[in-house]
């Protein structure tokens, strides 16, 4: 059985955190992540939140996708 998801974004149920329709905004966000880790490798989930457009859950959503990892 398929795990579900209320996507993360919108609230559609889904079998992944983030639904097919908003996919391409999640990696918008994933780039955003990526460009502030690029000049902030040690930021942490706070930092990136509190300094990108980024919403928390989101940027939960994207580790638990394993687009990436945090570090402890």
């Amino acid at each position: 059985m398929l795990k579900q998801y209320n996507c993360i974004i919108c609230g559609h149920v889904s079998n992944q955190p983030f639904c097919h329709g908003c996919m391409s905004k999640a990696k918008q966000y994933y780039e955003t992540i990526l460009e502030f880790i690029k000049v902030n490798p040690d930021a942490t989930v706070m930092e990136i939140y509190n300094s990108t457009s980024v919403p928390l859950g989101v940027i939960r959503g994207i580790i638990q996708m394993g687009w990436m990892e945090q570090s402890n």
